[in-house]
């Protein structure tokens, strides 16, 4: 075998070595990537979330920035959020209700746009390489007390897109999973008639 051979042989060996690795070296920057994340997810016009609490499943569609769909099991039904506006269906006709702290309720969708505050009061740790239904992912926690319960949070961020592809809150009352998707997929979201 010839130097030239060998040598290529050593840097052919030595690229692999480098890309298998890559993805286990830790962040140097945890905090700066939940922040970069949160800030990204901020700027999108719509979004889909699955949100699974206690083996409820619920579908949301959001049209930033106060618009949602919510559609939860069939004995629930859908309703409509838009701004300060509940449209609740209720026996087969859909009620308006004024509910002036709704926009704040729904903020939980946009948790992930939080990921900046947290990033400044929290400690970050770098969880490492993961997957979110089939999408190569770079998961964060932390702990979070700042709604007078403490939760252990999981913010799994692309690492192509550096978008939050899933967030994770486990409390007393056990996990909520938020699996977010259709990033600026458009959506239209009026009230029903």
């Amino acid at each position: 075998m010839t130097d030239r051979h060998q040598m290529n042989r050593l840097f052919t060996l030595a690229a692999t070595l480098v890309l298998a690795v890559a993805p286990l070296v830790a962040r140097a920057d945890p905090a700066g990537d939940v922040r970069r994340a949160g800030e990204k997810f901020a700027q999108l016009k719509y979004f889909h979330a699955t949100m699974t609490s206690r083996g409820v499943v619920s579908q949301v569609d959001c049209a930033a920035p106060d618009r949602y769909k919510v559609t939860t099991p069939a004995a629930m039904g859908t309703s409509y959020i838009i701004g300060t506006m509940m449209y609740v269906n209720a026996g087969g006709h859909y009620m308006s209700l004024r509910m002036p702290g709704l926009t704040a309720m729904m903020g939980y969708l946009r948790t992930p746009a939080q990921a900046s505050k947290f990033a400044a009061t929290h400690q970050i740790k770098d969880l490492g390489p993961s997957s979110v239904d089939g999408v190569a992912v770079h998961a964060y926690g932390f702990d979070d007390t700042s709604h007078g319960i403490t939760t252990h949070d999981v913010l799994d961020v692309g690492q192509a897109d550096g978008l939050p592809h899933r967030m994770t809150v486990t409390g007393s009352q056990g996990p909520t999973v938020i699996n977010y998707s259709r990033f600026n997929v458009p959506v239209t979201i009026n009230a029903p008639h």
